[in-house]
């Protein structure tokens, strides 16, 4: 998926809209894409779910899975519908290359980034991280 396509931006838009659905101050959402096409999407809201994180809540869904040639996309929303860093974290990334996602895209203080999951790193250990 090429970054600021027609598609990546309805990704966005469907995003947004999970991401109101946090309950968390920080709200993060998102989803796994295959063929082009999310076949699920999460936010960070801990009720009823495994974890504190988005991903951590989407992968888990999906262990049983294989995610090969599947594209996660992470995203955290601010006030305004404005995207800030959502890189995943040490816990999160290492389940990420597990799972045999192909590709993350995460938004940044200043637009997105999209990687390989076997190249992304991040050594940012948060305190809301639950197994």
């Amino acid at each position: 998926m090429q970054l600021y396509s027609k598609k990546f931006f309805s990704v966005l838009r469907l995003l947004i809209q999970e991401s109101h659905f946090s309950t968390r101050i920080h709200k993060h959402a998102c989803a796994i894409l295959r063929g082009g096409k999310i076949i699920d999407i999460s936010n960070n809201n801990i009720k009823n779910r495994v974890a504190n994180h988005a991903e951590q809540n989407l992968l888990y869904r999906w262990k049983n899975c294989t995610l090969h040639n599947c594209i996660l996309f992470v995203v955290r929303v601010v006030q305004g519908d404005k995207f800030a860093d959502s890189k995943p974290c040490f816990h999160c990334v290492q389940n990420i290359k597990k799972s045999g996602i192909k590709k993350v895209v995460f938004s940044t203080n200043s637009g997105f980034e999209i990687m390989k999951s076997t190249e992304l790193q991040n050594s940012h250990l948060t305190l809301h991280y639950r197994k």
